[in-house]
This record gives structure tokens, sequence and C-alpha cells, in this order.
């Protein structure tokens, strides 16, 4: 027999070949137009379209990489429009709160630092029991004045206290209880209270000075002492140095009954507290 080579119309590779022996003619085993088929494999625009796929994909994760991070702006808080406001401006974060206080003092506790941020109320707190002042706020403005997150807390504790110096100060309501269960109670605004304490729980009154705040009350010896402000303290299993050590610092709030005292804002107290010193923040 003599061997043929036979062409291909196109590029592929070779499949399902004719069952064709040697000796017999094409048109005896013939079973379709063609002796082979020619199997093209994926479409050469497929792998085009597949490569550019990946050199896209490579691209942007490069770009994401390099791509220089925008740093976060800072919200800037609008300053309150029209006429300046008065009273003390508190900022909570996220909105500012206008405080219109009448009372002396505030009652806040704080660091000794500025800006002055509210951590703590002082017992019989004016800031929270009347102004609804939370933990957290921080004093921005005073009387309509800026105070531009300035750190000088000498200047800012100073212009709260000019601005509340000439305020009503703030009363201090202490009840008593007698032996017989008979309650009596008054409003106090200067200081001393003119009363004298048993060393041991229930705290007891020992002696009340004649002619002193307390005695024009109507308070009298062995009178236990049940509420300091909105406090109650009548627990008799409450600790006596924590009831005193409230007491005073609810007094230390008051004025001096002389007037050579005043409780304004920045102001430091001292007191003696079993012989070692504790300041108190009444602001």
């Amino acid at each position: 027999w003599v061997t043929h080579e036979v062409k291909a119309p196109t590029w592929g590779w070779v499949s399902g070949e004719q069952p064709l022996k040697p000796g017999m003619r094409i048109g005896n085993q013939q079973v379709g137009p063609t002796i082979a088929n020619i199997d093209r494999g994926i479409p050469w625009w497929v792998w085009l379209l597949c490569i550019l796929c990946m050199l896209c994909c490579c691209l942007c994760c490069l770009y994401c990489v390099m791509k220089k991070r925008v740093p976060d702006t800072p919200e800037v808080k609008q300053p309150l429009t029209g006429e300046s406001p008065s009273g003390l401006i508190f900022d909570d974060g996220k909105e500012r709160h206008v405080i219109p206080a009448k009372y002396r003092p505030l009652g806040i506790k704080h660091g000794f630092e500025a800006p002055i941020i509210v951590t703590e109320f002082t017992v019989n707190s004016y800031a929270q029991k009347e102004l609804a002042i939370q933990k957290g706020w921080k004093l921005v403005a005073i009387e309509g004045e800026e105070l531009n997150e300035s750190t000088d807390f000498d200047m800012v504790s100073k212009k709260l206290g000019n601005y509340m110096k000439d305020f009503p100060l703030w009363p201090l309501r202490l009840e008593f209880r007698s032996k017989q269960n008979v309650d009596i109670g008054g409003e106090f605004t200067s200081r001393p209270i003119g009363i004298e304490f048993e060393r041991r729980s229930p705290i007891r009154v020992s002696s009340v000075a004649p002619g002193s705040n307390a005695d024009i009350v109507g308070v009298k010896p062995g009178m236990q002492l049940i509420k300091i402000g909105d406090e109650d303290v009548s627990d008799k299993k409450r600790p006596y140095k924590e009831v005193l050590d409230m007491f005073k610092e609810a007094v230390l709030a008051l004025d001096t009954t002389s007037g050579s005292e005043k409780a304004v804002a920045g102001q430091d107290n001292w007191f003696d507290r079993d012989g070692s010193f504790a300041t108190l923040v009444n602001n």
C-alpha cells in the first residue's frame, strides 16, 4: 500500500481517527465525512480575556496596597449661632448643652486640669440634682466666651469663679431623727453648722452650740443624722467614718458664717480626717 499524508485544514490535536486497517479503502470504514476529528481546544480569545482579567486584578491589588490612607477628619463642632448664650456650655462629645446656672457652687469634681471635665459629683451636688450635668461632660464656654480647649486651669477656674461668685448659695438640707422617731430638718447656707458627733455608728449628735444654725433649726443632742442632701445615711450599719466624710464634704460647699470664705469654683478645701489631710473639690 501507499502512504499518503493528509494535511488538516487547521491546527489542533487529532481525535476520533477512523479505524482503517492496511489494505482497506476509506469508503469501507468511513463513518463520517472526515478521516479524523481535529480538537482545537479553548479558543485563543478566551485565553486572552483570562489574561486581561488577571492583569486587572493584579493592578487593583497593587493600587489598594500602595494607596495612601486618608486620615480621619475630626468633626468640627460649629459654634452656637446667633446671640451669645448666657450660662455655661458643656460638650458631651456629640452636642453642646447650655446650662443656665443660678446657684453656686456647681458641685462637680475634676482633676484640677483644663479643659475641665466632670469626673464625679460632690455630696448635695447642684449640678447633678438640678442641672442634669453628666459625667464626662467638658466645659467649653462661660457666658458666651469660648475657652478654646485652653489648658490653663488657673485661668479657666478664675473665669468660672468670677461668673458664679454673686449667685446665691445652693442650700444643704440636713435631716435628723430623735430617739422618739421624730424627724426634723432644715436647710443650711453657712458653716459651721454648730454640732459635734459621737464617734460611732449610727452617727448621733453629741452636742449643739447655743445660737448656732443647728440650734436654730431645733437639733438636739442624741439625735441621729439620717439624711445629707438627698443621701440617706440612716442605715445603722453604715460606717461612722464614711458618713462623717460625706457630712464634711457637703458642709465645705457652704459659705462661712463670717463671710470670710465663699464656696466658689476653683476653691481648694482641706479638712482634717483622723489626723490626715484630704482634698475636696467643691466646684
